[in-house]
């Protein structure tokens, strides 16, 4: 689907983004799944990243794969 730089964003990655971060349109998703953190982890082959948000981003073969949702016990976090 989308290129970031040599890193292929998957049509599944996007909408996990847009489920599960946020529900913008797949131009905006594909600018935020690029960078230097995404190309180390695909230079490493298979790494994730994690997004400010907490959510994990799972690359695996050149490609971003998928979002994952914040685990329950981070999500806690920052909570009073």
């Amino acid at each position: 689907m989308g290129k970031g730089g040599g890193l292929e964003i998957t049509l599944h990655a996007i909408e996990r983004y847009q489920q599960r971060v946020d529900d913008v349109p797949a131009a905006i998703v594909v600018q935020r799944l690029c960078g230097p953190a995404f190309d180390a982890a695909d230079q490493l082959g298979s790494a994730s990243v994690i997004l400010p948000t907490g959510h994990r981003v799972i690359v695996h073969d050149h490609a971003v794969v998928t979002v994952l949702p914040i685990p329950p016990h981070k999500a806690k976090r920052g909570r009073k």
